[in-house]
C-alpha cells in the first residue's frame, strides 16, 4: 500500500472512530462491490475479494483462489486483468481477514485442536485487549470452501481450488504463549497501531501483558520446515487445494551493509535459509513456489520500503508468474 493510501486510511479510521453514524456510512461505501464489464467478462471487486466471470460458459469452470499471509498477497488480485479476456468460467479470489499477524504456521495449526480446552473468556480477553478480529482464532482456513458476494448481492460458494500462502509470517513474526492456558498469539496488529509512547505510558497494560504471556521467539529454519510442512499437509488433506507459496526477498533495499565479517547473524542469510527450506519442502509436499526473490531482484527493488513490502508496480510481474504457474497446472 502506498504512503498516501496508508495516511488516507488512518484519517478515515480516526473520523469513523469519532462518530458511529459516519462509521456506518463509510463502512457501507467501502464494502459495496464495484462492477466492471467488458466484451467477454464481468468483474466484481469487493473489499477483500475479486470475482471474474466470463459472459458465456460461466458455470463450465469454477475456480476458488484463497489467500492467507503477508503484505505480498495483494499482488494475486492482479490475476484478474490477466485472465478475464481468455478465461471461461468463474474465478473468485479472496483474502482471509487474518493477515500477517495471524498467519504464522504454528499459530494457524493451533486452531485445529489446541484451543479445545481453552476457556472462551480467556480467548475473548485476548481478542479485546489486542483489538484482534473475531475470526482470529477461527479454523476457517481449513474449510474446503469460501463465499463471496456476487453482482446480484447473493452469496456464492467456491471450493478452494488454490491456496496461496506467504513464507513471510514464518520468517518475521514473534509469537507469545499464554502462561496459564498455553495458546499462542501474535499481538502485532495491536502494537503496530499504537505509538511506542502510548504503549509505554500505559504501565497497567504492559504489566498485564508481561504477567500473562511469555515470548516463544521466532522460528528457526528447522522449525519452519516442521511447522510449515505440517500446515501444508493439513491444508491439502482437508481442502484438496493446490498450494502456491510466495517466498521472501533475500536482500533488503535499506540495508547498506557491505562487509559481513562483524555481523553475527545477518538477516539476509536467514532469509536465504528460509527460501532454501521452502524449495526443499516444495518437492517433498508437492506445492509450487512463486519466486518473489528472483522477480523483485530482476525488476529492481529501489522503490521498496523494505524486503517485505513490494510496491504496487511490482505486483503485476508477481501476478504474471502466478498466472503462468496456474496455467501450467491447467487450473486457469
Amino acid at each position: 500500500m502506498s504512503t498516501m493510501k496508508i495516511r488516507a486510511v488512518r484519517v478515515l479510521r480516526t473520523v469513523a472512530g469519532s462518530n458511529p453514524y459516519t462509521a456506518k456510512v463509510l463502512k457501507k461505501a467501502f464494502t459495496r462491490p464495484k462492477i466492471k464489464r467488458g466484451a467477454n467478462y464481468t468483474q466484481i471487486n469487493g473489499r477483500s475479494y475479486t470475482v471474474v466471470r466470463s459472459n458465456s460458459g460461466a458455470e463450465e469452470n469454477r475456480v476458488g483462489i484463497y489467500l492467507r499471509g503477508g503484505c505480498d498477497l495483494p499482488a494475486m488480485f492482479r490475476l484478474a486483468p490477466l485472465m478475464r479476456d481468455t478465461f471461461t468460467g468463474t474465478c473468485a479470489i479472496k483474502r482471509d481477514p487474518n493477515e500477517i499477524a495471524g498467519s504464522r504456521s504454528d499459530l494457524m495449526m493451533q486452531t485445529l485442536h489446541d484451543l479445545d480446552g481453552v476457556p472462551a473468556e480467556a480467548l475473548e480477553e485476548v481478542l479485546s485487549s489486542f483489538k484482534l478480529g473475531f475470526k482470529y482464532f477461527s479454523n476457517e482456513l481449513f474449510n474446503p470452501s469460501f463465499t463471496v458476494t456476487d453482482d446480484h448481492k447473493q452469496d456464492q460458494e467456491f471450493d478452494k481450488t488454490v491456496m496461496v500462502l506467504s513464507a513471510g509470517p514464518d520468517y518475521t513474526r514473534t509469537l507469545y504463549r499464554h502462561r496459564e492456558h498455553g495458546f499462542l498469539v501474535d499481538p502485532g496488529g495491536f502494537w503496530l497501531n499504537h505509538s511506542v509512547e502510548n504503549a509505554l505510558s500505559d504501565m497497567s497494560k504492559l504489566q498485564w501483558f508481561n504477567k500473562t504471556f511469555k515470548s516463544v521467539g521466532r522460528l528457526s529454519p528447522e522449525d519452519f520446515r516442521r511447522e510449515f510442512g505440517a500446515l501444508v499437509t493439513e491444508i491439502k488433506k482437508r481442502t484438496g487445494a493446490h498450494i502456491l507459496v510466495l517466498n521472501v526477498l533475500t536482500v533488503d533495499p535499506s540495508d547498506l551493509t557491505h562487509n559481513y565479517r562483524l555481523v553475527k547473524n545477518p538477516d539476509n542469510a536467514r532469509r536465504r535459509a528460509f527460501d532454501v527450506a521452502l524449495a526443499d519442502m516444495s518437492q517433498l509436499h508437492d506445492f509450487d513456489v512463486l519466486d518473489v526473490d528472483r522477480i523483485l531482484k530482476t525488476r529492481g527493488i529501489t522503490d521498496q520500503v523494505d524486503f517485505a513490502h513490494p510496491s504496487e508496480q511490482q505486483f503485476t510481474p508477481m501476478a504474471e508468474e502466478a498466472y503462468r504457474i496456474l496455467k501450467d497446472r491447467e487450473i486457469l
